[in-house]
């Protein structure tokens, strides 16, 4: 994670016109990492640069600006997983019936940490 971080310090420290206008990042508690790597930047999110996060978790919420983030059915997730592991002990290996996919439906949560762009 610390390389993922020098990295993003790497990105945000560009001149205005070359740096991003938003990050995503793959969960919520790295992008409270990031967002305290904006902070030492002095970078304002949203104004400056958005911010969003993926899981909906807890943290989105545990800062002073709270983050945007994608909601996935998490419970579902695990019960849908569950439920697989058991037919394929009742199963067994005898039919060869491999897992089944399974798209999930996410959801954008706006909180403060996005702006529009212009």
């Amino acid at each position: 994670s610390s390389d993922v971080l020098r990295r993003v310090r790497e990105v945000l420290s560009q001149d205005s016109n070359e740096r991003p206008t938003g990050v995503v990042c793959y969960n919520d508690q790295l992008a409270i990492r990031v967002l305290d790597v904006m902070r030492e930047l002095e970078l304002s999110v949203p104004d400056d640069v958005s911010l969003v996060g993926y899981d909906d978790s807890y943290l989105a919420e545990a800062t002073e600006i709270k983050l945007t983030t994608v909601e996935h059915p998490k419970m579902q997730m695990g019960l849908d997983a569950a439920k697989w592991v058991m037919r394929a002990i009742d199963r067994g290996k005898r039919d060869g019936e491999g897992p089944q996919s399974i798209v999930y439906e996410p959801k954008l949560v706006v909180r403060q940490s996005t702006a529009r762009i212009g």
